[in-house]
């Protein structure tokens, strides 16, 4: 098995991490557990996205020893519960005695600067942190109130401009949250394209011009991942088609929504939606290797009835349907 000849280099680097854990640190005891860097000006610290960063590889690489089923796998997991405790313990001494307001924190001394829109990758694109807790919320309010220039986010200290990626980041959170203010950002970002349909990394506050060379290969990957999360989701054994899209994505009588081949962990899917006179027809075909334990469409629109013509399907909201079917046809009546 491919991951049998690399299992000894996820054991070195777990045991790197582990090793590099502060055991001891008498002037933050708050902080041991954690790892500590160098910021870019050289200045060790305790910073909350490097560490949530260690916990996604722990997290992952657990999970691959979980695979393997590998006799370490309970050492290491021990390892990572205790290193989701010590950011715990670290988010709460902030919270509690240095914000006196649930946040996400920074550093072991900031919380409330630009550097917040790193810390919310906790959310995208790390999935360590639940979109919905209170300290997410509250940061996001640090966000808005103070960063946001109409549909923007916006480093006052930063010479380059305005920086895409934080944006894209920003609209996922958004995202995440189910928040329609993903599509306001987003608007602006497909706004900011060049003529070429790509994007640099920063745009100049002033002129909105690229203020960097264009046809950013990680923005660009962005914009693919973001309308992807629109579209399709995989949910642990549940495959969400058209999660949360604008209404204004919906068809037209001349346009369907049409995605045709797209991979999935569970294969390949087609689909298509279609504007009936009396809502839309939907359609959706597959080549699945796996088959997943519930399949939900969603639209933005409040569905009155559906009628299946090929295999069951349930209205379980006002706007989501379900069914198990990788092969479905719908009258979807709105």
């Amino acid at each position: 098995m491919f991951l049998n000849q690399y299992s000894h280099r996820i054991i070195d680097i777990l045991n790197y991490i582990n090793n590099s854990r502060i055991k001891l640190d008498q002037t933050t005891p708050f902080c041991e557990g954690l790892v500590k860097q160098a910021d870019p000006n050289g200045l060790r610290d305790y910073c909350f996205y490097e560490n949530i960063c260690v916990l996604s590889i722990l997290t992952h690489s657990t999970f691959l020893l979980k695979i393997l089923e590998h006799k370490l796998l309970p050492h290491f997991a021990t390892i990572k519960n205790n290193f989701s405790e010590s950011i715990e313990r670290f988010c709460n001494h902030i919270s509690n005695y240095i914000a006196f307001k649930n946040l996400l924190p920074i550093s072991s001394n900031f919380y409330n600067d630009y550097r917040v829109i790193k810390s919310l990758q906790c959310i995208f694109p790390l999935d360590v942190f639940n979109p919905d807790d209170l300290r997410v919320s509250n940061s996001l309010m640090i966000i808005e109130k103070y960063l946001i220039n109409n549909q923007y986010i916006l480093d006052p200290s930063n010479q380059k401009g305005i920086s895409v990626y934080d944006n894209f980041i920003l609209a996922h959170i958004y995202l995440k949250r189910f928040n329609s203010k993903a599509f306001d950002t987003f608007d602006w970002i497909l706004n900011q394209s060049l003529s070429t349909g790509s994007w640099p990394d920063y745009i100049n506050p002033q002129t909105f011009q690229g203020s960097s060379s264009g046809h950013s290969l990680k923005i660009n990957s962005e914009f693919i991942i973001f309308f992807r999360q629109c579209v399709i989701q995989e949910n642990k054994n549940e495959l969400n088609l058209l999660p949360f899209i604008p209404s204004s994505w919906l068809p037209t009588s001349s346009t369907p929504l049409h995605i045709q081949n797209a991979p999935t962990e569970f294969g390949t899917i087609s689909f298509k939606l279609s504007k009936s006179s009396f809502g839309f027809t939907f359609e959706l075909t597959s080549t699945l290797f796996k088959s997943p334990h519930l399949i939900t469409l969603s639209l933005p629109v409040n569905i009155l009835k559906i009628n299946e013509a090929s295999v069951p399907a349930n209205l379980n909201s006002q706007n989501i349907i379900e069914f198990k079917d990788g092969t479905i046809s719908l009258s979807i009546y709105i």
